[in-house]
């Protein structure tokens, strides 16, 4: 998926990674940065361990902010990440055409996946 946004991203752009998550879902965000110019930011877990810390992610998206990846339940600290208030900060701050893509693989086996409730982008996993 991050090779598809090759031509649409460069220098003044910016890509916010969740720290927390798969390496799968991490390695391709960094290499587009690389590959385009884009900035990239790590959200990290915030100070009690959360993955989905929200003080942390408001803090670095920005109007620059045109794409962010992250995980619905971190596979490092199992926690299942709150979709719709992570969409309400990133449709609040980022870029009016920003991209939030999800990684669902250790959610979508679990629960029901409602996509259109929680405002994502993207949300890929695996069978």
């Amino acid at each position: 998926l991050a090779s598809c946004f090759d031509v649409l991203h460069s220098v003044g752009d910016e890509i916010v990674v969740q720290r927390a998550g798969h390496e799968a879902n991490i390695g391709p965000w960094v290499n587009l940065s690389r590959r385009s110019g884009a900035k990239l930011s790590w959200w990290y877990p915030g100070p009690n361990g959360n993955a989905g810390d929200v003080a942390e992610l408001e803090r670095i998206v920005t109007k620059d902010t045109k794409i962010v990846a992250l995980c619905h339940v971190s596979n490092l600290l199992g926690e299942i990440i709150d979709l719709p208030r992570i969409v309400e900060v990133i449709r609040t701050r980022a870029a009016r055409d920003c991209q939030i893509i999800v990684d669902g693989v250790a959610f979508a086996p679990h629960r029901p996946i409602e996509v259109d409730e929680w405002g994502v982008d993207w949300y890929a996993f695996s069978p």
